[in-house]
């Protein structure tokens, strides 16, 4: 359960990974010239530009490997799971842009979360280290928990 968990979340963030990294350049356009201004230039100031370049790094590094992953998938699942967690639709817009119903349409979505789930490590992401990135982004954590609580509801129905 708890890898489905982590595999809905990683697909739910990326279609905000590049606001989240444009926001961290432009904190560290900020950060930088509060830095130039001060006489001193802080140290702490230039680890936390560093820290964040190397935050932005990693949400492209995950970005790429997500999307080569789910692209590896077979056709309809690939297509299906990228209109559902990249593009937002819902199952009946899937169901009509894909030609399939409603039901092959959740089907295609559970087929396609569990392969992913199971190639969670062929990314790097095995539970220590998604645990890793959600205590470096809050972010990423709020929507960990929103999905652990949208998988419970679930499995109580």
């Amino acid at each position: 359960m708890e890898k489905i968990v982590i595999a809905k979340t990683v697909l739910s963030i990326m279609p905000r990974v590049d606001g989240v990294r444009r926001m961290i350049f432009e904190r560290n356009n900020s950060l930088a010239i509060h830095s130039m201004n001060d006489a001193h230039g802080s140290l702490g100031t230039m680890e936390r530009i560093l820290d964040n370049i190397w935050r932005s790094d990693e949400l492209c590094d995950l970005k790429i490997a997500v999307l080569g992953y789910v692209d590896k998938m077979p056709a309809k699942l690939s297509q299906v799971i990228k209109l559902s967690f990249f593009k937002n639709q819902t199952s009946e817009q899937i169901a009509v842009q894909v030609g399939v119903s409603v039901r092959t349409v959740f089907r295609h979505l559970k087929d396609g979360v569990e392969r992913f789930a199971a190639g969670l490590e062929k990314l790097g992401l095995d539970y220590v280290n998604f645990k890793k990135l959600i205590a470096r982004n809050k972010w990423i954590n709020d929507e960990f928990q929103r999905q652990q609580f949208l998988v419970k509801q679930t499995s109580i129905i």
